[in-house]
């Protein structure tokens, strides 16, 4: 599970990453198995790690803009420009407005939209070679749309917004442990915002899916941190507040979130 503010985050971090000992060569290509233009691949790479991937291509995403327009236009999650963009949607570029070669040549992720007529995103392939993943200023002349993930808390068009709903399991650590895609779900939030859940799940980083001592022990701690109390026990509103935008990460606190005391 994913939120606009969890992928921002991490697209920032690949700020200054771009171009290795060739034209089109990035980790990006080497992640996704086709090195070439790259504003698609580096912005599927983000919302993959993010744990919400875009499988308009591939599982993985795509690398080709056009294809991603027709997919997102065709699940109904195409805001057109270039107004009403949001942080965290795909912003797609036409360099050439109005012309026989308008067409969505370059894709970022929408950080803010000015007043003033600009939208500032995180996006890759930029400049001359060695291109690089920037943070830029782009004029709405030339914004094609934007495309909406089904961020939790971010809705598409026509749908509501909110964290996804309590599955009505209560899960805390038993023998044998318990499992199910909710834990999982759990785990890749607690993961995004920082937590230690130890190095099962194929990513390496606890995502097992299975609600063993160390997810017990960092749902503990991890209640501490929002102000609950502190039974160990995955309920409504444990999961409300690990969803919540201003969840606790490790060494924050309820008075730093604002989240306040509650039960499950």
């Amino acid at each position: 599970m994913a939120t606009a503010s969890d992928v921002l985050r991490i697209a920032a971090g690949e700020i200054g990453f771009g171009e290795t000992n060739a034209n089109n060569v990035t980790k990006y290509g080497t992640w996704y198995g086709l090195q070439a233009e790259w504003c698609g691949l580096f912005s599927s790479y983000v919302f993959h790690q993010a744990g919400l991937p875009l499988p308009i291509t591939t599982a993985k995403g795509f690398s080709y803009c056009p294809f991603a327009v027709r997919w997102f236009k065709d699940r109904g999650q195409w805001i057109e420009g270039p107004a009403g963009a949001r942080s965290g949607d795909l912003v797609f570029f036409d360099w050439y407005p109005g012309t026989a070669d308008s067409d969505a040549w370059h894709v970022g992720i929408v950080e803010s939209v000015a007043p003033g007529g600009q939208v500032t995103c995180i996006n890759g392939n930029i400049g001359p070679f060695p291109a690089r993943v920037r943070r830029d200023r782009h004029p709405m002349a030339n914004v094609y749309g934007y495309g909406r993930p089904r961020f939790d808390g971010l809705s598409a068009p026509g749908e509501t917004s909110g964290a996804p709903a309590w599955p009505g399991i209560y899960r805390s650590l038993t023998s044998p442990l318990s499992v199910g895609q909710d834990v999982l779900a759990w785990q890749r939030r607690l993961i995004l915002l920082g937590w230690d859940l130890g190095p099962s799940g194929p990513s390496g980083r606890g995502d097992d899916g299975a609600f063993g001592p160390i997810s017990y022990q960092e749902l503990q701690a991890f209640q501490r941190a929002a102000g609950l109390e502190v039974d160990g026990i995955l309920g409504p509103e444990s999961w409300r507040v690990a969803f919540a935008e201003l969840a606790p990460r490790p060494g924050t606190g309820a008075a730093a979130t604002g989240l306040g005391p509650a039960g499950d």
